[in-house]
């Protein structure tokens, strides 16, 4: 009888703890698991820009590749270089340099050479939610082990933050009024970035040819058609792929898209307005 009660105490102690581990946070089990690695990091973000390229947001010209030593970034313009984590100083000059147009809605890639670009990702949330653009950049707003991944277009544009102490990534915007940049939730940075590219794959973003990325959305019927004829009529993401067809065809379809939004919008201001005076209208 006793040997059943000590078999029923061991039984019961495993099952809770295999309850433990199974109801942890995917994020808890993410960052203990998962350290950094800059060449898990950099295919991932290529693997992102040869989306880009083959729906035609830009060229293989248009983008700055990293050279075998890196590119020439001069640190000597930031107050304390040494103060930076060497992982994130590696990251910096391996990141290939993108062109203006948006690598995710809203947001585009960080031209580290460009000396006021380097210098005020190290101020990180006043950059990005246009703060007091007049004083002096505070380049200890940025911790040693973070990275301005991706900038927004605009001070209110969302951006991307990357830590690799704890290899995460922080989405964030100008929504919370202005705290740091690491209140914000963090999220397993591989994860993140391989849904990225999986909403290029899925047509869930789509390349704008005015340097913008568009999201599907069902608020918006007009995304959803777009996204439609991207997967059914033009074959992507596969082999088939009609890549010089969409390339021709996409400016004028969304140009087209946008317009017609554009006029029911305005037909349904112009009812409303209409019968909020007290005017006759036709439905």
């Amino acid at each position: 009888m006793a040997r059943k009660t000590i078999y029923a105490t061991i039984l019961a102690v495993v099952s809770l703890l295999l309850f433990r581990l199974l109801t942890m946070s995917t994020s808890q089990s993410f960052l203990s698991s998962s350290p950094y690695d800059e060449a898990e990091f950099l295919g991932l973000i290529n693997e992102i820009y040869k989306l880009l390229i083959r729906q035609g947001a830009f060229t293989e010209h248009d983008i700055i590749r990293a050279p075998p030593q890196g590119h020439a970034i001069n640190l000597s313009l930031l107050d304390d270089p040494d103060r930076i984590d060497a992982r994130v100083v590696s990251l910096m000059r391996k990141l290939p340099e993108g062109p203006e147009a948006c690598i995710a809605p809203s947001m585009k890639s960080v031209y580290y050479l460009d000396s006021d670009d380097l210098v005020w990702s190290r101020d990180i949330d006043r950059r990005e939610m246009g703060l007091d653009e007049e004083a002096p950049p505070n380049q200890m707003n940025a911790l040693p082990t973070v990275l301005l991944l991706l900038s927004g277009r605009e001070s209110t544009d969302p951006a991307l933050v990357l830590d690799v102490a704890d290899n995460t990534i922080r989405y964030f915007t100008e929504l919370y009024n202005g705290p740091h940049y690491m209140d914000f939730p963090a999220e397993h940075a591989p994860t993140y970035l391989r849904r990225m590219r999986d909403n290029y794959r899925q047509a869930d973003w789509v390349a704008n040819h005015d340097g913008a990325v568009l999201r599907t959305d069902q608020k918006y019927p007009w995304t959803l058609e777009l996204q439609r004829k991207l997967l059914e009529d033009y074959k992507w993401p596969g082999d088939e792929f009609r890549r010089e067809d969409w390339i021709r065809d996409a400016p004028p379809m969304i140009d087209s898209f946008m317009q017609e939004e554009y006029q029911v919008w305005a037909g349904e201001f112009t009812v409303a307005s209409a019968r909020s005076q007290g005017l006759p209208t036709i439905a």
